[in-house]
This record gives structure tokens, C-alpha cells and sequence, in this order.
């Protein structure tokens, strides 16, 4: 009867329990009671998640590019601003503990590492998880493949998880929007080492699945820049 009473009237249901608790009901009555509690504190909390991450995307950070690449390649000198990775999420941390949002971060290994990014707002979390091979490039030790690969998809999987315009938003449902593609892109041409490019590349494309346009935009860029690279190599 409490129970029916709770979700007619839109009652607190923690109220009701402690009056239950207060009238010494049966043990059966607080378990009916204390689930019911339970998914109300769910339900309340993922509304207001919603309206957090709404009024974020609304107010997204506007990601300031805070590294400047130059490099000469046959065409003549490049030369452009952009915005580094460790620079975007510090911004994007910041958007989300102004909305009442945290982030942490779990990390499973079993051949390849998988990390997820959970957002949560009181008890309520939604979470987005990318899996990759560890970073061998470059002559790295196993302890340092691992940390490259961790590091790379924390960065990745926040940017997934809260759809930032630098991460893998989507402006049509079919794939990512023009800022985006240009961040990354950016990213790949300015990679300093073979190995950089191999696993700023490597991330992205696989970022970009089902999106065979960006894939082939990424793609270009990993080429060009390939081909940078051997020739300053060969010089």
C-alpha cells in the first residue's frame, strides 16, 4: 500500500521507508520499501545527469589551441596552431565539474587494454569504454607500451564519452563533425617521430569506425605525413 501510495502521489520514497521503519514494519515491507527507494534515486539522479550534460554541451569549453607546429616538407613550410590532447581534457574536466559531473576511469587487461570512462552524477553513471593493443612503438619496454596505450585512450574515451566537438561528436548521426576531423587531422600531421604518427594515427582510425569518410580523411593525413618523415629522414 506505501508502495502504490509512494509512486501515485510522487513521494519521496526514502520518507516513506524511514516512517516504516519508525512503525516497525516487517522485514519483507523494508525490502519492498528499500527497492523501491533504490530506483528512485536512480531515476532522479539520471534526470539530472541529463540536464548536466545538456547545459555542458550547451556551454561546451571552447578548446584553446595551445601548441604551435612548424615543418618544412616539399611543398614548403606548414604552419598552424592547434590543440593538444592533455590541453582539451584538462578544459573538458573543468566543463563537467562546473554541471555537478565526475569522471573516473577503469582499466582491464587481458591481451589487449581496455579502459572506460565513467561519468557520474550522484548515483546515477553512464560509462564508454575503447579497447587498443599496447604501444610497442619506438623501442618502449612492456611497462611503458602499456602506459603509452592507457594514456592515449583515457584522453580518448572522455572525449567520447562526453562528445566534445574535438572528440568523436556527431553532427548527423553518421559522422564526426568538421572541427573534429581538422583537430585530429592536426594531430596526425604534427606527430614528431614514425612511431607518434603510427599511434596517434592508429588511435584515430580506430576512433573513427563506421565512419569511412573520416577514416580516409585520417588515412590522407597518414600518408602525407609518412612520407614527411622519410624524406627528413633520408635528408
Amino acid at each position: 500500500m506505501a508502495t502504490e501510495l509512494a509512486v501515485q502521489q510522487q513521494v519521496n520514497p526514502l520518507l516513506i521507508l524511514q516512517q516504516a521503519v519508525d512503525k516497525g514494519a516487517s522485514v519483507e515491507q523494508l525490502t519492498v520499501l528499500m527497492g523501491l527507494a533504490e530506483r528512485w534515486e536512480v531515476n532522479q539522479d539520471k534526470k539530472r545527469f541529463r540536464e548536466a550534460m545538456t547545459t555542458f554541451s550547451k556551454s561546451q569549453p571552447k578548446i584553446d589551441k595551445n601548441q604551435h607546429v612548424k615543418f618544412t616538407t616539399q611543398k614548403g613550410v606548414t604552419e598552424y596552431d592547434h590543440a593538444t590532447l592533455d590541453n582539451v581534457t584538462e578544459q573538458i574536466v573543468a566543463g563537467l565539474s562546473a554541471v555537478g559531473v565526475t569522471h573516473a576511469f577503469r582499466i582491464t587487461q587481458q591481451g589487449t587494454i581496455s579502459v572506460t570512462c565513467v561519468l557520474s552524477l550522484g548515483v546515477y553513471s553512464e560509462d564508454t569504454t575503447l579497447t587498443a593493443a599496447a604501444d610497442e612503438s619506438g623501442g618502449k619496454n612492456s611497462i611503458q607500451a602499456v602506459i603509452s596505450t592507457t594514456t592515449y585512450l583515457r584522453r580518448h574515451t572522455l572525449l567520447a564519452a562526453t562528445g566534445t566537438a574535438t572528440g568523436m561528436s556527431d553532427d548527423d548521426g553518421t559522422g564526426i563533425d568538421k572541427l573534429a576531423k581538422e583537430n585530429v587531422v592536426d594531430d596526425i600531421l604534427a606527430a614528431p617521430t614514425k612511431e607518434d604518427l603510427q599511434t596517434t594515427f592508429s588511435s584515430a582510425y580506430m576512433l573513427a569506425a563506421k565512419r569511412p569518410e573520416t577514416q580516409k580523411a585520417f588515412k590522407a593525413a597518414y600518408e602525407q605525413r609518412k612520407a614527411e618523415l622519410a624524406k627528413g629522414a633520408a635528408a
